[in-house]
């Protein structure tokens, strides 16, 4: 878009403040307003940033359903082998609840990392988000104000057609009245049939279609 800049980044970013704002990217309006060939290269860009992102984040989700799962696991098999293993004193049992525990160790120790991964990538999510708004306050009021001065321009164009047009209504209807009038005075004045052999040395096929068989 070709548009003149009406703020700087300093100054959207000093009104903005610490503003909570939606995920641009999953509001309707945003998209309604921006598509792709309305969007500044700027905005493509933070745009495909959080796409990367939300992906990152996906992928640690995954992984943490998987561990979550794994866990699960774990735990049910540490419950059906704890009679076998400590009742029977069963060592194969023993072993394979020695490595569930283990298994849900690790799945723990994972959950806290995961966690401030998933932390981090969120707020990595908010900082890229909110340049985008800055940038999308940035390009919404510049349109704004082209958009006011195109009003303005136009309305005293679209008031003089409109004068315009009013006056040719007006003309419309006098000659309207006009010709109501005189073909009433001539039908008096000599009837109709007379009227319609006249008309023939007048008018043309056409105006005669025209004006009085339409």
């Amino acid at each position: 878009m070709d548009l003149k800049p009406t703020l700087s980044n300093d100054k959207v970013k000093n009104i903005l403040g610490d503003t909570n704002l939606p995920l641009l990217m999953l509001d309707q309006h945003w998209l309604a307003l921006f598509p792709r060939e309305y969007k500044t290269d700027r905005m493509k860009e933070y745009e495909k940033r959080i796409v990367e992102l939300m992906k990152e984040e996906a992928r640690v989700r995954k992984k943490i359903n998987i561990a979550s799962r794994q866990k699960s696991e774990a735990i049910e098999k540490i419950n059906s082998l704890t009679t076998e293993a400590y009742t029977y004193d069963s060592k194969s049992a023993q072993a394979e609840i020695s490595k569930c525990k283990g298994i849900i160790l690790r799945a723990n120790s994972f959950f806290v990392l995961a966690d401030r991964e998933i932390n981090n990538i969120e707020d990595r999510i908010k900082k890229v988000n909110r340049i985008l708004l800055e940038e999308t306050v940035k390009i919404c009021y510049s349109v704004m104000v082209q958009s006011k001065e195109n009003i303005d321009m136009l309305e005293p164009q679209i008031e003089r057609m409109r004068n315009a047009l009013n006056t040719k209504i007006t003309d419309i209807s006098v000659a309207e009245q006009k010709y109501e009038t005189t073909f009433k005075l001539l039908n008096k004045l000599i009837g109709p049939e007379i009227i319609d052999q006249l008309d023939v040395e007048v008018y043309t096929d056409a105006e005669k279609k025209k004006w009085f068989w339409q």
